[in-house]
């Protein structure tokens, strides 16, 4: 009987979320646990908000069209992230090799997200339909990056951005 409890005990301290996690619903409705602030991402998507936020040392790899960005046009630095490949066309290896703590990616390919989250990545897929969409995207890249904000989401720790209901 004792052993039981002495199990169950230890199943419980190894299966709880930590106090700083909160859960994000991406726009495919899946719901991914996040304790930010995030020190490695891959950016398939949303690369344009590296210089917004001052994200230059914790993105670890962006999609290629990043290099060809209008939006990053003036910040050369951009082409010294790696790429690795394209929302549809994801280089696997390489984005394993950058150990990322989570990869941003686009919706249309859910078979992409689907096989990244399936080798343990954290994914987040996106695809903003709006400006209101696409603010908050930025306001939730804005709490997974920032020490300080990921001290305030502490009190509200569900984010449920951009779903299809």
């Amino acid at each position: 009987m004792i052993s039981v409890f002495v199990l169950a005990l230890a199943g419980l301290l190894l299966c709880r979320v930590p106090a700083d996690a909160f859960m994000v619903t991406d726009k495919m409705g899946r719901e991914v646990e996040i304790t930010p602030p995030v020190r490695r991402a891959v950016l398939l998507s949303l690369y344009e908000f590296i210089p917004v936020l001052n994200l230059w040392d914790r993105v670890a790899g962006v999609n290629r069209w990043a290099y060809k960005s209008e939006a990053l046009a003036d910040f050369p630095r951009v082409k010294s992230i790696p790429s690795v490949g394209t929302g549809d066309q994801v280089n696997v290896e390489a984005l394993m090799a950058l150990n990322p703590d989570l990869v941003i990616s686009w919706t249309y390919k859910p078979e992409v997200v689907d096989f990244l989250a399936a080798r343990g990545l954290k994914v987040i897929a996106i695809y903003p339909d709006s400006i209101d969409e696409l603010f908050e995207n930025l306001r939730m890249c804005g709490t997974l990056f920032s020490e300080k904000k990921a001290k305030q989401t502490r009190s509200s720790p569900r984010w449920r951005m951009c779903s299809n209901s």
